[in-house]
């Protein structure tokens, strides 16, 4: 039981560092209830909230301070430092099959605040990134495999 959504914990959801934050969207609960009840098996979040510091220490942009403008240290770049993105896999789910379904319950719209999604590639993870809430894009399916 959570005590957020029947399965998911605000714990889950809160910045990896240990500051405390933990103020995830109401978007990014109900979507991932409602992708959690499709698949009918376990969600792991990897990656929810994220303070300025822990999205510039996990951004592909090594090295670069927090709140450099456009890199995904800043909090105006990346969706996860405002709540509304989350990274995730599905149990028994492989990185291509979990993107399937969220294709298909996207086109069924029972995603209706999903705004961006992708494949993420990690050595020993399989994961899902997707940004609920906020503005849209022009594409919400990014076929390609992210790093």
């Amino acid at each position: 039981m959570g005590d957020l959504s029947k399965n998911f914990n605000a714990g889950e959801f809160a910045c990896r560092c240990g500051c405390g934050l933990d103020s995830i969207s109401a978007a990014v609960v109900v979507s991932m209830q409602a992708i959690r009840d499709e698949a009918g098996a376990a969600v792991t979040v990897v990656s929810g909230l994220r303070c300025r510091y822990r999205n510039a220490a996990v951004s592909s942009v090594k090295g670069e301070p927090p709140y450099v403008i456009g890199w995904l240290g800043d909090p105006s770049a990346s969706d996860h430092t405002r709540g509304e993105a989350v990274d995730f896999m599905i149990s028994g789910f492989s990185r291509d099959k979990t993107f399937e379904l969220l294709k298909a319950m996207y086109a069924a719209g029972e995603l209706p605040f999903l705004r961006y999604c992708y494949r993420i590639k990690h050595d020993a993870k399989t994961n899902v990134h997707c940004s609920f809430g906020g503005k849209k894009r022009k594409l919400v399916f990014d076929e390609g495999i992210h790093h």
